[in-house]
């Protein structure tokens, strides 16, 4: 078989996969997730039933509840399931990132802060790909003031995540956030 097959084989069974991978991938609806919570009920995601769920349906899971804890301005919750040795590239400065929990941890108040003015930070696009004990996400966001979204409907953040499995859950290790550049 020469190259071009190979290759037209590989692109022919990737997209296979793709296809079907994307009409069964996982959603679970936050409203869906907060009202079952409210009622005392028990929803995909929590710890106890991790093991019943597949591995991408936990980390969405896992990613839609830090993207609400973050539009919340909850810490506690924005830290839950992130590594001690977490690395952060942000928009903001430092631009050679962001180093360990004690220094995640020190750059959200800002953006807190930002958030309680009127900010949206909502999950519009999520795709995650996991492995045995390593995954990956990516994601778009509704990030900005009302004015700002209204001026550039399509204006998304982008989020790039990285996991490990520890001890049987997913832990963040890698959080990349940024914008397009505006031309």
């Amino acid at each position: 078989m020469d190259d071009d097959a190979r290759r037209n084989r590989l692109r022919a069974t990737f997209d296979g996969v793709a296809e079907r991978y994307d009409a069964v991938r996982p959603t679970y609806p936050r409203v869906l997730v907060d009202e079952l919570r409210r009622r005392g009920g028990s929803y995909p995601g929590h710890r106890h039933e991790e093991e019943h769920m597949s591995d991408e349906a936990t980390i969405t899971t896992l990613i839609h509840g830090w993207a609400k804890a973050v539009h919340d301005g909850d810490l506690d919750a924005v830290l839950a399931d992130h590594s001690g040795d977490i690395v952060m590239f942000d928009v903001p400065p430092p631009d050679n990132g962001v180093r360990g929990l004690a220094a995640y941890r020190a750059a959200w108040p800002p953006f807190f802060e930002f958030q309680r003015s009127g900010a949206s930070f909502e999950i519009v696009d999520l795709a995650v790909t996991a492995g045995a004990e390593v995954a990956f996400a990516h994601a778009l966001l509704r990030c900005g003031m009302p004015d700002e979204l209204a001026e550039h409907p399509d204006h998304r953040l982008r989020l790039t995540v990285g996991l490990r499995k520890v001890d049987g859950h997913w832990v963040v290790t890698h959080e990349h956030h940024s914008f397009p550049a505006r031309g």
